[in-house]
């Protein structure tokens, strides 16, 4: 046995590195295997196989190659040793890189491609958008959130997932989508970006947290998952008509912040390694999105013209097959819509690095307050 185009030897797990390289070097290729306990010419050395020693390389193997590849991992008896056999099919979407390098196959070494043939992959391999990608997930394995189930039945009455999701063309060869995944999964264990995080903190800025949550259900659920957090953080106002008629009032507008947490959801940049989160202080409500608007759209357009351009389309669509939302491109008039009738609060948008920050401010006028 001896190494080749599809074949590739090392001593030990400490070579993870050069390990990784030669996966994603397969997968631009043709697919292949590195077996590890092996030498150079090919005979079995004694290595420790260990179960958290194969879930670290795993692990590292997602956070660092783009897009993620999905390794076959088998331990194996060779001789009187253990080797492991780490195999990768070739990827259907070209180039596949490894920290922002990407290797190709050549007899029995990795190559680093050239920026001409970097090019020349991308076009004729072009992979689409975050959110069609297939994950890891099998259709006949997904556990449907009950949480998302309750929320689809409020307008869905009978709703049944599995038929939605073949209808809607959201599994490639029986493998979901991401944005399948994202949207009715129990558990998100395979993008902890995609969670959303929550906290209210006391005073005006982040050192003492009061409250904090971390949201890794389904996407169909966590907007109204965000919004208890919210209505259990912040506070509810009476005000009177001009006669013994008492009106409760929400410190926020409840409307615009469901439309904030909605739109930030279906609108983020997936690929971003960052998580949405829910900032509450005493003086102000923070949404941070991660990612800048697409090139065609600023801030100013938004506010003015009323535009839209999806990022994740097929995320959009799932939020409006199942009646989650109404139309694309309604939700910021409403944001500014509620928030205009609410009355005590002003909204504003700008960058922080590469974060699209959403807040409303809350007036200096205050109601009374219970």
């Amino acid at each position: 046995m001896k190494e080749s185009e599809e074949l590739e030897f090392k001593t030990s797990f400490s070579e993870e590195t050069a390990i990784i390289e030669s996966l994603v070097a397969f997968a631009n290729r043709r697919g292949g295997t590195v077996m590890v306990g092996m030498n150079d010419d090919g005979e079995p050395v004694k290595i420790d196989i260990g179960k958290k020693t194969i879930e670290k390389l795993t692990t590292k193997i997602k956070e660092v190659c783009d897009p993620v590849l999905y390794p076959s991992v088998v331990v194996k008896t060779h001789g009187l040793f253990e080797i492991c056999e780490i195999s990768v099919k070739e990827s259907e979407y070209k180039p596949v890189f490894v920290s922002n390098k990407a290797f190709i196959r050549v007899g029995k070494i990795n190559v680093k491609l050239k920026s001409d043939e970097l090019r020349s992959m991308i076009l004729k391999y072009a992979q689409p958008d975050f959110d069609k990608r297939p994950c890891s997930e099998k259709l006949s394995e997904l556990v449907v959130s009950p949480r998302v189930l309750e929320v689809l039945a409020i307008k869905n009455p009978g709703f049944n997932p599995v038929e939605f999701i073949r209808k809607n063309k959201l599994e490639h060869r029986g493998m979901l989508t991401n944005a399948a995944y994202l949207c009715f999964t129990e558990k998100n264990t395979e993008y902890y970006n995609a969670c959303v995080k929550a906290g209210r903190f006391k005073g005006t800025d982040m050192v003492t947290i009061i409250d904090m949550t971390l949201f890794d259900d389904g996407l169909l659920a966590v907007t109204e998952q965000a919004m208890a957090f919210i209505r259990r953080n912040i506070r509810m106002g009476v005000e009177f008509d001009g006669g013994i008629q008492r009106i409760e009032k929400w410190e926020y507008p409840l409307e615009a912040l469901r439309e904030v947490i909605a739109n930030a959801i279906i609108h983020r940049d997936y690929t971003d390694k960052s998580q949405i989160q829910i900032r509450i202080f005493d003086d102000r409500l923070e949404v941070w999105s991660p990612g800048i608007l697409p090139r065609e759209l600023t801030p100013e357009e938004i506010i003015r013209e009323n535009r839209s351009v999806p990022r994740n389309t097929t995320l959009a669509g799932i939020f409006y097959n199942t009646r989650q939302i109404e139309s694309w491109g309604s939700g910021f008039p409403r944001i500014f819509s509620e928030s205009e009738k609410h009355g005590e609060v002003n909204v504003s948008m700008r960058y922080v690095d590469n974060f699209f920050l959403l807040f409303p401010l809350l007036k200096k006028r205050q109601k009374n307050r219970m």
